[in-house]
């Protein structure tokens, strides 16, 4: 375990960087309880070929919010550790590097076909509502839902099921960037 700087999230995961020493990290940030194996295996192996220093499936999104993942380079995480320097730059850990392609070579992951508009994340108190509820409709724990299970049983519902469907996509983000650019 890793604790750090509250306000400061490329510091703490720095730390962790430091405690595990590695030549690739795979981030799935908590807000996704229900990341599939295949999907990061997918974005594994499409990191790889691409030779890339950041790949991620949620840069040009096509999977619901939710089954965001994302894969980066030590080089690449060093660099962005160093040159960071906005508060909403260290606040979101990657954002640095995918804004900046004229230093690292990026790799967007698509999905076959655009299922963005579904939302399986935990920002919100309607947001854990509506996956505690996902998951009990589908009728699997939680750990053997796969991105095919969500999407075919979304697919069938009506749109009264979807009651957030009102959260906008990396509002968190967005409001980061606003206050920073407000001072």
């Amino acid at each position: 375990m890793v604790c750090g700087d509250l306000h400061d999230v490329l510091a703490r995961f720095n730390l962790a960087v430091e405690q595990y020493p590695s030549q690739h990290y795979i981030r799935i940030t908590a807000d996704c309880p229900l990341t599939d194996p295949e999907l990061i295996n997918n974005l594994i192996d499409s990191h790889l070929s691409a030779n890339a220093d950041y790949s991620s499936n949620a840069l040009q999104p096509t999977y619901p919010d939710g089954f965001d993942a994302e894969i980066f380079t030590y080089q690449a995480f060093n660099k962005t550790f160093l040159s960071a320097r906005k508060k909403f730059e260290r606040e979101h850990v990657t954002y640095f590097i995918y804004t900046h392609p004229d230093m690292f070579v990026i790799n967007s992951v698509r999905g076959v076909c655009d299922k963005s508009s579904y939302r399986v994340t935990v920002d919100t108190k309607e947001d854990y509502i509506f996956v505690n509820n996902l998951v009990r409709d589908i009728g699997k724990s939680g750990m053997d839902i796969r991105f095919a299970d969500v999407v075919s049983f979304l697919d069938e519902c009506p749109v009264e099921y979807f009651i957030n469907s009102n959260e906008i996509r990396n509002s968190g983000l967005q409001k980061s960037i606003c206050e920073e650019q407000v001072k």
